[in-house]
C-alpha cells in the first residue's frame, strides 16, 4: 500500500456513497459513517461490501485500499 494514497473527509465518502440519494438520506449515513470512523483505531479497516470496497482509517477521514 502506497502512504500517497489521498485521505478522503467523511464528507466527500458520503458523496461518493450515497450521492443518489436525497439528503435527508445521505446526512444519517454520513452521521453514521462518523460513529464508524470514531470506532475505528487509526489503521482500522473498514468494508464496504455493496461496492466491493475498502477503506482505512487515516486521520480525519478514510483511504481507499
Amino acid at each position: 500500500m502506497s502512504n500517497n494514497k489521498e485521505i478522503i473527509s467523511i464528507k466527500n465518502m458520503s458523496q461518493k456513497l450515497w450521492g443518489n440519494l436525497p439528503t435527508h438520506q445521505r446526512l444519517v449515513n454520513r452521521n453514521w459513517l462518523k460513529q464508524v470512523h470514531s470506532s475505528l483505531k487509526e489503521g482500522g479497516f473498514w468494508m464496504y461490501p455493496n461496492q466491493g470496497l475498502v477503506f482505512i482509517k487515516k486521520g480525519d477521514g478514510f483511504v481507499e485500499k
